[in-house]
């Protein structure tokens, strides 16, 4: 009586345990969630799709439900140890929780279930696991059908990254298959299902864990042949053998068989699957379990071997670079400190010629087309002589009047188109000599008088050729003194400009 109405109390709507009902029924209330669907179960564990109450948050909940030691009450739901059996119920109810504790400290990895809580509940112990979107391998691939070798190769390396942190915790997952691998809308490769219970240790016997096809047979092997427990305890190679059949099906479309032939060694596969990939899966699901991997890090250092060694000849190609370009570094950084020694003393010698000469002397001369030529020189004197005859005359005319104007342009012209081809080579030295010692005021000074002694003794002797000598004398010093002075302020400027050198 107090059965039938536990039963009634926490039954759902429209729905009661059936006689020996092995799964939570739909609507049913545990605690702070309810239950919706059964998503799976095996020997060991009945997985639910859930809600939690206070905050109507889809969860998946794992029962602790051993079949070989325990079975649901059919009134009242809860587990119950069969006969003999209570200690190895009791063992496997305390592994299932020990587990379920450690996989909620371990960091959150991408490719592992995370655990969200663990209660008890009908006698029994519950895991909280957030939900996965995607589907499980055993649905996207079914028998027969193939993974791509890109997809499976990224699956496999983050599944293994995944098992290295959970094996170095003692935790054994003891049943992966294609069914408890969930693959993302993201391609993410996640691993499920965990919560088996333990093979029992000290005097309990071993029971039966994992799917057949996909465990090693050692983890099959349930008979009580009276072995100690440490020799069938449950080693991380066991997931690897697992892990690798679950290879070998996604490669093949089927479950290796004992004594099928070697992945590596089939013809319709080179080319088209990594020749490294095969062998290492090949090897994880080796019979003996010494010729297996021992270890998820030593596949993946495998898988990645190729990698790794493209990344240490990478890196010692940029160590090689980096030595290099130092040594080309402290190579210019020599040239450069003795070019700048080299400068410094050039600059010292330059402060010590300057102190001795003047600031002319170390002017810049800015080249020009006609500077350095012959034949510059003498169109130069020509133009400057008819110039300086033209102002000359000009400026007579202006201050002395009383003369034909015409006339003295044109003698003038003449007469320093003439002078202008000596001149250079009569004072021209001179002058230059001047230039470098004095500056350009000195040079300007030394050039209208050299050019009006020059001019004035041209002229007087011109003018002896004239009748009324004295008074030709008298026009041709003022010619002379005219003329000079254009001449040698037009032969100052050039110098200075660079037009003639």
């Amino acid at each position: 009586m107090l059965e039938d109405s536990f039963a009634m109390k926490n039954a759902p709507e429209n729905s009661s345990f059936a006689p020996f009902a092995p799964t939570l029924p739909s609507g049913y209330v545990l605690g702070e969630f309810r239950i919706e669907e059964v998503l799976g179960q095996g020997g060991f564990g009945i997985t639910y799709r859930a809600t939690e109450l206070a905050t109507d948050y889809p969860v998946v909940i794992k029962e602790n439900y051993p079949t070989s030691f325990a079975y649901r009450d059919a009134m009242s739901g809860e587990l119950r140890p069969m006969h003999k059996c209570e200690d190895s119920y009791s063992w496997a109810l305390e592994s299932f929780e020990k587990e379920a504790r450690t996989l909620r400290r371990l960091p959150m990895h991408t490719n592992l279930v995370r655990v969200t809580g663990v209660f008890r509940a009908l006698n029994t112990a519950y895991i909280v696991m957030e939900p996965i979107a995607g589907a499980n391998l055993a649905e996207l691939y079914p028998m027969g059908h193939t993974m791509e070798p890109e997809l499976l190769m990224s699956i496999l390396r983050k599944l293994l990254s995944a098992l290295e942190p959970l094996h170095g915790q003692g935790i054994i997952h003891r049943d992966i298959k294609p069914g408890n691998i969930m693959l993302t809308p993201a391609g993410e490769p996640v691993l499920i299902d965990f919560g088996a219970a333990r093979p029992v240790q000290g005097t309990h016997t071993a029971t039966q864990i994992g799917t057949m096809g996909y465990a090693p047979p050692e983890q099959m092997d349930f008979a009580d042949d009276g072995q100690v427990a440490e020799k069938r305890a449950p080693q991380p190679h066991w997931d690897l053998y697992s892990l690798g059949c679950t290879c070998h099906q996604l490669i093949t479309g089927r479950i290796p068989i004992a004594g099928a032939r070697a992945l590596s060694e089939r013809a319709d596969l080179q080319g088209l699957y990594p020749a490294r990939l095969l062998s290492s899966i090949d090897k994880a699901h080796e019979l003996l379990p010494a010729d297996r991997w021992q270890s998820a890090q030593d596949w993946l250092d495998e898988l990645t071997a190729d990698e790794r060694a493209a990344q240490e000849a990478e890196l010692r190609r940029k160590e090689e670079t980096e030595v290099r370009l130092r040594g080309e570094l402290d190579e210019l950084r020599a040239r450069l400190k003795a070019e700048q020694k080299a400068r410094k003393a050039a600059e010292e010698c330059v402060k010590k010629l300057r102190a001795n000469q003047p600031a002319a002397a170390f002017a810049p001369r800015v080249k020009t087309p006609l500077t350095g030529k012959w034949y510059a020189r003498v169109i130069f004197n020509l133009i400057a002589g008819s110039i300086s005859g033209i102002l000359a005359g000009v400026i007579g005319e202006l201050i002395f009047g009383n003369a034909n104007i015409w006339r003295m342009l044109w003698e003038i012209g003449v007469y320093l188109a003439i002078l202008g081809a000596f001149f250079y080579v009569l004072l021209g030295s001179l002058i230059a000599a001047i230039r470098k010692r004095g500056g350009f005021v000195m040079m300007l000074v030394s050039s209208i008088i050299l050019s009006i002694v020059c001019c004035v003794m041209f002229s007087l002797i011109v003018s002896l050729s004239f009748d009324d000598f004295w008074e030709k004398l008298f026009i041709g010093a003022r010619i002379g003194v005219l003329s000079g002075s254009c001449y040698g302020i037009i032969y100052s400027i050039a110098c200075k400009k660079n037009i003639v050198d």
